[in-house]
């Protein structure tokens, strides 16, 4: 995928967001050791027809599963006001993007 291609699925769009940066902190699948960590995040836009306007990133770490978590609630109806204060959600698997060649 290229920056700023649009991906449109059912009622929602997202948008992938040009560059990528540094980001630092702990990630969600290495609770337990608490070991801070620099990652890579790069950043997109979920937008919807109900109003959702939402940038979400994806932390790539170097010794971590690949986490998605919310940035920044810019716009929408009361019921996404929950996402504001949502935590990560780890993939799950650590050579996703390698596999999927989204990297």
């Amino acid at each position: 995928m290229q920056e700023n291609e649009v991906i449109s699925i059912s009622k929602c769009e997202i948008e992938l967001l040009p560059g990528s940066k540094s980001y630092t902190g702990k990630p969600t699948s290495d609770r337990d050791q608490a070991t801070e960590q620099t990652g890579k995040l790069s950043t997109f836009r979920v937008t919807s027809s109900d109003e959702l306007n939402l940038v979400a990133g994806l932390v790539e770490w170097p010794a971590a599963s690949p986490e998605v978590k919310p940035i920044d609630l810019l716009g929408g109806l009361q019921k996404h006001g929950s996402l504001d204060n949502r935590g990560s959600m780890t993939l799950g698997f650590p050579n996703f993007l390698s596999s999927a060649n989204c990297g």
